[in-house]
């Protein structure tokens, strides 16, 4: 049985900084559409290169532990593929 995202995110409130939390309600909602990106500046006022790396800190620091262990792998590929694409770096194929 999955948990609504709502009820799951509580636990993220009381570890994470209201910042940080919005920053991984956001990603949640947006993932499967492939990140949101044009949405990140208006909604954070940050540019989506920053908006990635800092959900990247806050996935591989550790401070959303409530946060379902495929969820997490979700986000930090994402991010990562962000972070290549937004650089400018092609990935790489045989």
């Amino acid at each position: 049985m999955t948990t609504p995202v709502g009820r799951r995110l509580t636990g993220y409130r009381r570890i994470l900084s209201p910042d940080d939390a919005r920053i991984i309600d956001f990603a949640l909602q947006w993932a499967r559409f492939g990140g949101g990106d044009e949405y990140i500046l208006p909604e954070f006022g940050v540019q989506p290169a920053e908006y990635y790396r800092r959900m990247l800190v806050v996935l591989q620091a550790g401070r959303a532990p409530r946060m379902d262990a495929a969820e997490r792998q979700l986000l930090v590929a994402l991010c990562v593929n962000k972070l290549e694409e937004l650089s400018g770096i092609a990935p790489t194929t045989t």
